[in-house]
C-alpha cells in the first residue's frame, strides 16, 4: 500500500529538503531505525499508522541508518530506533524509551495540537448535519481510529455509513474490530441488521418473494431474502416467521441462516420482547 505524501523515506542526500526545509512549514518527526533492530521493526508500523490517523498533521520522515551510518552519528544518534522532532531545522524533541502510541501521542502532542476524538466526532455530527457525509465519513473515521479501545465512537461510524448508504463499508468496518469488540451486543446487532439489509437490497420484491414460497415452499433461498426484507421494513414477526421455517425443514441451510437470523433478532429485540418469548420454545423445538 502507498504511504501518504506526508510519509517520506529520507537519506543523507534528502535530509536537507525533506526535513530541515520542510521543518519551517510543519512540523517534521523523523524516525531514525534499522531493519537489523527488532524494536524498529516494531516501531515503524505503529508510528506509521499514529501519523496516518493524525492525517497530515505533521510529516514523518523514515531515516534508516544502514544506509548512511556516518550521516546518523553526525547528527548524533547513537541508538536506534531515536525519534526527534524537527522545527525550523532543529531539534526540539527527542524520544528514545517509550514507543507506545500513547507515548507517541502525547510526544507530539506538546508540539503538534491534535484534536481529541470527541471533537472530531463532533465535527462529523455536524458536516452530516449541512449533508457533506463524505466530509462527516472522515472526521468520523479518524475520531474511531483515534480511540481504537472506544466502542461507542465505531459503532457511530458504522451508523453513519448505514445512513449514507455504504453497507459493504459498513460491514467491512466491524470486521476488522478484534473479536472481544465484536462480542459487544450492540455490535453483533448492526451485524446481524447489516446482513439482513445486504441480502434485501438484492432481492425481488415482496409479492414477488410471496408467490414464489407459495408455488414452491422448498424454495429456502426466496424464504431466506424474504426474511431479510421483511426486517428492513421493521416486520419482525414475519422475518421470524419465514427463518423458522428454514430452520425446521433444512437446519444447515447457509451456514445455519434460519437459526442464526433468529438468535440475531432475538439479541437485537430482546429477551423481554412477546415474539422474542414465543419464538424462542419454537426454535428450540426445532432443534430436536
Amino acid at each position: 500500500m502507498t504511504n501518504p505524501a506526508y510519509i517520506v523515506d529520507v537519506g543523507s542526500e534528502t535530509f536537507s529538503n525533506s526535513v530541515l526545509k520542510d521543518s519551517a512549514k510543519t512540523p517534521v518527526l523523523v524516525v531514525y531505525w534499522s531493519p537489523k533492530v527488532s524494536p524498529s521493526m516494531m516501531l515503524v508500523p505503529r508510528v506509521i499508522r499514529f501519523t496516518t490517523q493524525c492525517n497530515g498533521r505533521f510529516r514523518l520522515a523514515l531515516f534508516n541508518i544502514d544506509d548512511a551510518e556516518p550521516f546518523a552519528r553526525e547528527q548524533g544518534i547513537t541508538r536506534v530506533p531515536t525519534i526527534r522532532l524537527y522545527r525550523d531545522a532543529k531539534v526540539v524533541d527527542t524520544l528514545e524509551s517509550d514507543d507506545s502510541e500513547a507515548g507517541l501521542r502525547s510526544f507530539i502532542s506538546k508540539h503538534v495540537p491534535l484534536r481529541g476524538a470527541s471533537r472530531l466526532y463532533a465535527e462529523a455530527v455536524k458536516a452530516y448535519g449541512v449533508g457533506d457525509s463524505d466530509r462527516g465519513l472522515q472526521l468520523a473515521t479518524e475520531a474511531a481510529l483515534m480511540e481504537p479501545d472506544n466502542i461507542q465512537t465505531p459503532i457511530d461510524v458504522v451508523k453513519l455509513l448505514v445512513l449514507a448508504g455504504r453497507f459493504e463499508q459498513a460491514e467491512q468496518l466491524l470486521r476488522a474490530m478484534p473479536p472481544a469488540v465484536r462480542d459487544d451486543l450492540e455490535l453483533r446487532n448492526l451485524m446481524a441488521h447489516l446482513s439482513f439489509i445486504r441480502v434485501s437490497l438484492h432481492a425481488p420484491p415482496l409479492g414477488s418473494l410471496e408467490s414464489t414460497i407459495s408455488r414452491d415452499p422448498s424454495n429456502l433461498d426466496a424464504r431466506y431474502q424474504l426474511a431479510a426484507s421483511k426486517v428492513v421494513k421493521n416486520d419482525y414477526e414475519g422475518a421470524m416467521q419465514q427463518l423458522l421455517e428454514i430452520a425446521r425443514r433444512n437446519p444447515g441451510f447457509r451456514d445455519n441462516a434460519g437459526r442464526n437470523g433468529l438468535l440475531a433478532l432475538f439479541h437485537m429485540l430482546g429477551d423481554e420482547d412477546d415474539r422474542v418469548r414465543r419464538y424462542r420454545p419454537l426454535l428450540q423445538e426445532s432443534m430436536h
